[in-house]
């Protein structure tokens, strides 16, 4: 099966406990491609043997559980993980060990009050460090050597930006080049580690708002003027 024409596909309410096609869907074209589940990750496995999409540039992935076992997948192309509703149990950052190819890192923080499920940049940072990913044979595994860009949606606690920098310097060290983070702007502004300081940080990397960039393939002038010539063009006729 093969649908050369699609460039973004949504899949909802993913599970494992499905029959597998065979052979695969191929998707030469698909750019942008977002899994979900309410309960678990299991569609990854779904995802992996079952999906060829050589041109994958952004993945989106949502779960309820966390990843016990880690499924291997192949996505060559991707540039941009997007994780929604992640607490420091779910996914588990473990996941990142499949994608060394992402360029960007975005978390939606899951809404919870319990500040224990929270997570912030520094949960973040720590996970992508070396000392969770040791390696048998070379001692320290780099699970995104292309890594640039880190949004965190949360600002749970006020940033602390002398352990931020020590995180980021050891992670450039360690051939992860970190250079730009994407942060809500009261974890700036509740810092106390005053103005000078911060000023010397967005020095050392870049900061923006915490966004995410979702691809909006329907987003073109071409296509919303057509849309509306047709519109204007139907109640035209109903009068």
């Amino acid at each position: 099966m093969a649908l050369p024409s699609l460039t973004q596909l949504e899949l909802q309410e993913c599970y494992v406990q499905v029959d597998l096609p065979r052979p695969p869907v191929v998707l030469p074209a698909l750019q942008a491609l977002h899994a979900s589940s309410s309960y678990m990750y299991g569609f990854l496995d779904f995802l992996g043997p079952c999906l060829h999409v050589a041109s994958l540039t952004v993945l989106t992935l949502q779960g309820g559980n966390p990843i016990e076992q880690v499924p291997e997948v192949h996505f060559p192309s991707l540039r941009h993980l997007i994780l929604l509703e992640v607490t420091k149990a779910v996914p588990g950052f473990s996941i990142l060990s499949q994608f060394p190819s992402i360029q960007r890192l975005t978390c939606r923080a899951a809404a919870r009050h319990n500040q224990s499920f929270q997570i912030g940049i520094a949960d973040v940072l720590a996970a992508l460090g070396p000392d969770p990913h040791e390696d048998g044979d070379t001692g320290h595994r780099i699970p995104c050597p292309q890594l640039h860009t880190v949004a965190v949606s949360t600002a749970y606690k006020p940033l602390d930006v002398l352990a931020v920098t020590a995180q980021i310097s050891t992670l450039r060290e360690n051939g992860i080049p970190i250079r730009k983070l994407l942060l809500p702007e009261s974890s700036l502004t509740q810092s106390s580690d005053g103005s000078e300081a911060i000023a010397e940080f967005r020095t050392f990397v870049e900061i923006e708002d915490f966004q995410i960039d979702w691809p909006t393939p329907f987003a073109n002038v071409q296509f919303t003027d057509e849309v509306g010539l047709r519109k204007s063009h139907r109640s035209s006729n109903n009068y």
